[in-house]
């Protein structure tokens, strides 16, 4: 039997058993990752997409009830009209004090 400096060494049977143990801890943030942090993860990650599927249909809903252009073109024509016409006046009477 060969002496080794922290004692004998264990035969190879042995030996290939704490090989094994020391890869099943190898393993086990593996382990962690899968069955403990996805599961944890899983609520949250369902819950982000879910509020921005609503989110997105609201946006369509909304913009569908904003869509109503053609009133609002015809009132911006009236207004530019209006302050044509005010710009007129104010050059007028600056012309008359002058």
């Amino acid at each position: 039997m060969t002496t080794h400096p922290e004692g004998p060494l264990p035969d190879k049977g042995r030996r290939e058993e704490i090989l094994a143990r020391i890869k099943k801890l190898s393993e086990l943030p593996l382990v962690i990752v899968s069955f403990v942090l996805i599961p944890l993860l899983e609520g949250p990650l369902l819950m982000f997409a879910g509020i921005a599927l609503f989110g997105a249909l609201t946006a369509n809903l909304a913009s569908f009830f904003v869509r109503a252009d053609h009133p609002r073109k015809a009132a911006d024509a009236l207004l530019l009209q209006e302050i044509a016409g005010l710009r007129r006046e104010v050059a007028a009477l600056r012309e008359s004090r002058s």
